[in-house]
């Protein structure tokens, strides 16, 4: 099960082990609150990823209305994930935290709403599910340039990063484009 705080309007993301949340057909069912059966993820879009050793995915965050919640969970390999809290009325605001995921364990990252997430591939062939609990717009996507996010866990040179995360703004920049509310309601391709 997962579980969230709800106590507090600002959170960050944190791993949490992964029980059996499949029906008999091999449905995703929602998750629930221990104890209240309170529905606390639903999942609306379901990707399955697979990743050579050194590629960096993202960093991305999806500013749809409402804003979207993942679940990640590693199925066949290892990742370093890095999740930024894009809240700016949070006091995490701007804060990056880095989680070691892998298929060896059974847990499974949640990324709160207004998280911005990525990672770095460190064995061939991993396998990554992604579930949002809210549909996926390409249009409402925005990119974070991850290489100052991982600079310290590989030589960059060795990295496989799309043409899309390498011409993104550094962090700084997003960030104040974020604050200052002057990021396109829309992304262009």
């Amino acid at each position: 099960m997962v579980t969230e705080n709800k106590k507090s309007f600002c959170q960050h993301s944190k791993i949490y082990e992964v029980k059996k949340n499949f029906d008999s057909r091999g449905y995703l069912q929602p998750i629930r609150e221990v104890g209240t059966n309170k529905i606390v993820f639903k999942a609306q879009d379901i990707y399955i990823s697979q990743s050579k050793k050194f590629a960096i995915r993202g960093v991305h965050l999806q500013l749809s209305s409402p804003p979207a919640k993942k679940i990640i969970t590693v199925i066949e390999g290892e990742i370093i994930a890095v999740t930024i809290c894009c809240n700016n009325k949070c006091k995490l605001f701007g804060q990056a935290r880095k989680f070691e995921l892998s298929s060896k364990k059974s847990e499974a990252l949640l990324v709160p709403k207004l998280q911005a997430f990525g990672y770095l591939v460190l064995e061939n062939k991993t396998l990554i599910i992604t579930c949002m609990d809210q549909p996926y717009d390409i249009t409402k996507d925005f990119a974070i340039n991850p290489v100052e996010f991982f600079t310290n866990d590989i030589q960059i040179n060795r990295a496989i990063i799309s043409d899309r995360d390498q011409k993104a703004s550094n962090l700084d920049v997003f960030l104040s484009k974020l604050h200052n509310k002057t990021l396109s309601k829309t992304r262009k391709s």
